[in-house]
């Protein structure tokens, strides 16, 4: 009670912020016909975050808010064409301009902080960039730091890449564990460029989750009702199903009007997910057996080693599902939406107008655009293909698997391959479909370039060796362990990536686009042609060496500004490349 004797009064809540709907700054004249016109700038259709993978801080980022701003533009009518008044002002979205986050000689730019990463240039985004990654202690560095990259500041964006992982309870467990048998390591036996030694534990890939989650929380409470997008790609979607998890045992959450608000997104975008379902069982049987032994050393609470379970995998990923497909219950109403955004203004250049209702009959899902989960794949995919992932941003989700993870009319899927228009909704055979099928002259096998088998390599089986017992073993095993992967990569054994199983069959489901279009690849905005015998892609890329981009012998035309080693000037002959 208060000092009056009187019971406390009802907290009352603070009154909401204004929404400033317009602005514009000017002379206002006396003059007739010379009024100063303030536009109400139409909204943001939502809010879409960008989590990038491991070894990586987003390099795609720009590239794909920038591709994402122009498309909803067309998509939403706000096309020049369909507008009265353009640019930011009127509503036009446009892309966010950012700080550097290394200098042009590689080096972290010293200048780069939370406060001056999105440029003050003018921008109308709905995009967010979230960045996560590891960052080595004082101890982790005397153990892991000669064995994965890090910088300066002894981080690294994303994670080592050996640390990419295929299932949720991998983010609580141990990094790569490196051995394979005795005293040999997986860098012992590696074919590729790419460093493969023990690794520290995932948990900064758990804080990266929920660091995700608070942010979801964080525009919740600012706007409850803001539509939310997540795009993950690669390692970043075990990030991003994690914090989907995470969101969904928040309380919720009320913004300023008193509107209450879920943390978790309305939809998803998976593209290239490491996440694994492939099944030694079942109907198309696949060889999991190298990813179970990798996991020895774990155990769950039953004592069972090594792989989680198939059964595990579909029901976490169903549980997801559903977390997710129970957002399609609070999208906005359509009148609302429309009060806001509508415009019948036909646009010459793409054909359409724009109203919520027969936008989520085109692009949505039964109707709706949240409660969705659109994941990509793309069946030439040597990373998430590897034997120890085999991840459905390679292989895509089967229609057995589907069944077995149940949550229908949520998932659907879009296949990225050679030769197969992006858009269509259609089948697509792994093996059949693939641009190299039946085509005079071209190598054997589901691969190209083909996948590289397991060979002994001394220095680095030297190399993964921390122990002067196992270096001494390394080297009197050494002719044998020639002679064995020598035997086993002439029977084609031990390769790097796993086949898909034959037959193996993904439905292309995801809404039809406007205008379908092949895939491409583009190195230095070109198109990369690769040929095996008469069959020829440009979108399969061949294995150039890194090197190969430093050619002193490169074209004028070829050459960036903004690439070093494309201006560098050699003071004499014994300083070119």
């Amino acid at each position: 009670a208060t000092e009056a004797g009187l019971p406390d009064a009802p907290a009352s809540r603070p009154e909401p912020p204004s929404i400033i709907v317009g602005r514009v700054e000017g002379m206002t004249m006396f003059a007739k016909n010379t009024p100063l016109i303030c536009i109400r700038q139409m909204p943001l259709p939502g809010v879409v975050i960008f989590v990038h993978g491991v070894n990586s801080e987003g390099e795609w980022f720009d590239a794909t808010e920038d591709g994402l701003c122009k498309g909803l533009n067309r998509r939403i009518g706000r096309l020049d064409d369909q507008l009265m008044y353009h640019g930011i002002e009127a509503g036009q979205l446009t892309p966010a301009k950012y700080t550097e986050s290394v200098t042009p000689d590689g080096f972290l730019n010293p200048k780069l902080w939370a406060g001056n990463y999105v440029k003050p240039d003018p921008s109308f985004s709905p995009v967010i960039h979230f960045r996560w990654g590891y960052r080595a202690s004082g101890e982790e560095l005397k153990e892991y730091g000669d064995k994965i990259f890090l910088n300066e500041k002894d981080y690294w964006g994303g994670g080592p890449f050996t640390n990419g992982c295929s299932s949720l309870p991998d983010l609580w467990r141990g990094g790569l564990d490196d051995r394979t048998m005795g005293w040999m390591t997986v860098q012992g036996i590696n074919p590729t460029n790419r460093p493969l030694y023990r690794a520290p534990p995932r948990a900064y890939g758990v804080l990266a989750a929920l660091r995700l989650a608070k942010l979801i929380e964080s525009i919740r409470q600012m706007q409850a009702g803001v539509p939310i997008t997540v795009v993950c790609h690669s390692q970043g979607n075990i990030v991003g199903l994690t914090a989907a998890f995470f969101g969904d045992a928040f309380p919720d959450v009320e913004d300023p009007w008193g509107r209450t608000g879920h943390c978790v997104a309305d939809a998803y975008v998976l593209a290239n997910a490491p996440y694994s379902l492939a099944n030694a069982d079942g109907p198309y049987k696949s060889d999991t057996f190298m990813d179970t032994w990798s996991q020895r050393a774990t155990k769950d609470a039953n004592g069972q080693r090594g792989r989680q379970t198939y059964a595990a995998r579909t029901q976490t990923f169903g549980k997801f599902l559903s977390i997710v497909g129970a957002r399609k219950a609070f999208e906005q109403s359509v009148d609302k939406v429309d009060e806001d955004m509508e415009n019948k203004r036909v646009s010459p250049t793409s054909n359409r107008s724009y109203a919520a209702q027969a936008d989520r009959d085109r692009h949505g899902l039964n109707g709706a655009t949240y409660g969705r989960v659109t994941a990509y794949c793309c069946p030439h995919d040597q990373v998430i293909s590897a034997v120890t992932v085999q991840g459905i941003g390679w292989r895509g989700i089967s229609k057995h698997e589907l069944d077995d993870i149940g949550a229908a009319g949520i998932l659907t899927q879009r296949v990225f391959a050679s030769g197969f228009p992006v858009g269509v909704q259609k089948p697509y055979r792994y093996w059949e479909d693939d641009w190299r099928h039946g085509k005079p002259g071209t190598k054997s096998g589901f691969w190209y370039p083909p996948s590289p088998p397991a060979k002994f390599n001394l220095i680095g089986a030297v190399k993964g060796n921390e122990s002067v017992l196992g270096v001494a073993a390394t080297l009197v095993s050494a002719p044998l362990m020639f002679v064995v992967t020598g035997i086993s990569s002439a029977l084609n054994m031990l390769r790097v990536n796993a086949d898909p199983p034959k037959g193996w069959t993904v439905v292309a489901d995801a809404p039809a686009l406007d205008d379908p279009f092949p895939p491409k690849a583009l190195r230095f905005g070109k198109p990369v042609e690769t040929q095996d015998g008469d069959a020829v892609s440009d979108f399969n890329e061949g294995n150039d060496p890194p090197a190969a981009w430093r050619d002193a012998n490169k074209a004028d035309a070829d050459k960036r500004a903004d690439d070093p080693y494309d201006q560098y000037k050699a003071k004499n002959d014994d300083s070119v490349a």
